[in-house]
């Protein structure tokens, strides 16, 4: 039992100091490199890099920008937006002018994007950006917390105990120690060259290296300790961590018509006329086939009044009362949201409204 906590103390602090390190670098990198990290909330430049990917951005001049580069700038209305690059014209003062198109449209960005310097993607990977914005959440943060405790615990507690171990080992029996017959034993015989006699040699204890172990858990708590420093600053800051790790690129343009893969969205909207004469409106989903449920739907486009909501058997519906009926058509979205904040919407609903005063009634298609 004491080898296999051992080997467990070891791993958690072998994974401690790993994680550790990571966070170091990822500090340092952003710090002294302008590393800024992205996470793609969109799919406009899949399947090179799809929706939920991580990505590393490191600021370059303008000057160094080539056709073919993923970068990403801010477009005239303040929008984050990371594209490949088509073109690069020269503007003077500096300055250059980037014509960029997402891999996924069809046509290149109606605005040009005037740059210094911009920032040029230089590794990614898919999906990891959904990890990275769950593990913000307050109770992630709680929990890695703890784990650094805990293992900064381990560290401390094996720490003490390979020293206890060790002091013992190389405390020498004492040569007038008590037999059993409670005499003291004579102390051994000196030769006059500098050893003890020939029959205590054997029997002479040899001191015991101390362990290396020692080292190891000096090093292993000292990163951990900069971990939780690190955290410890970012925990300080939290708005402006938010900003740095949730740059979210907002990679869209008219010919993108959605964020997030289809098993994502809503399926199979219907519209129904409903309640008493038919009156109300009723606009009925199935729920995404995704392994996790979201979070939360939303029904725009609709009534302003607030819609009454059922589920059932993979199905979802919001029923709008016949008084809340008030234009002649309305183009109905339903939108799932998953994790903190991805929308993924469905084909939009066109519903009609024929009648006038107390006899208006939905026309489905």
């Amino acid at each position: 039992m004491n080898r296999i906590a051992t080997v467990s103390q070891e791993i958690l602090l072998t994974l401690g100091a790993v994680l550790g390190v990571i966070c170091i670098l990822a500090t340092l990198s952003a710090v002294f490199f302008g590393v800024t990290p992205l996470i793609f909330r969109s799919g406009s430049m899949s399947p090179a890099i799809s929706t939920g990917a991580l990505a590393l951005a490191q600021e370059v001049p303008g000057a160094d920008i080539r056709v073919g580069d993923i970068v990403s700038a801010i477009n005239p209305q303040g929008t984050r937006v990371t594209h490949r690059v088509e073109g690069v014209s020269a503007r003077g003062s500096g300055s250059y002018a980037l014509t960029m198109r997402g891999d996924a449209n069809e046509v290149a960005d109606p605005e040009r994007y005037i740059v210094t310097s911009t920032d040029r993607v230089v590794w990614h990977l898919d999906g990891l950006g959904f990890v990275v914005q769950e593990a913000q959440k307050p109770p992630y943060i709680f929990a890695l917390g703890s784990l650094v405790g805990a293992l900064l615990v381990f560290s401390v507690r094996y720490r003490r105990a390979a020293r206890q171990a060790t002091d013992g080992a190389e405390s020498p029996n004492d040569p007038t120690e008590p037999t059993d017959d409670g005499a003291p034993t004579d102390p051994p015989e000196f030769d006059g060259i500098g050893i003890f006699g020939t029959d205590d040699v054997a029997t002479a204890p040899i001191p015991t290296a101390r362990p290396a172990a020692g080292v190891v858990v000096k090093t292993s708590a000292a990163v951990l300790l900069a971990l939780a420093l690190v955290g410890g600053l970012f925990a300080g800051q939290p708005t402006d961590t938010q900003a740095a790790f949730t740059d979210e690129t907002r990679a869209t343009s008219a010919t993108l018509a959605s964020s997030l893969d289809s098993s994502f969205k809503p399926s199979a909207v219907t519209c129904t006329a409903t309640g008493p004469g038919s009156r109300d409106l009723t606009i009925t989903w199935s729920v995404p086939t995704t392994t996790l449920p979201p979070t939360s739907y939303a029904v725009s486009g609709g009534p302003t009044a607030s819609p009454t909501q059922a589920s059932n058997s993979g199905k979802v519906s919001v029923t709008f009362a016949a008084a809340s009926l008030a234009v002649n058509s309305y183009t109905v979205t339903v939108t799932a949201n998953h994790f903190t904040n991805w929308p993924a919407s469905a084909t939009p609903l066109t519903v009609n409204i024929a009648g006038n005063g107390g006899n208006r009634r939905p026309t489905c298609p």
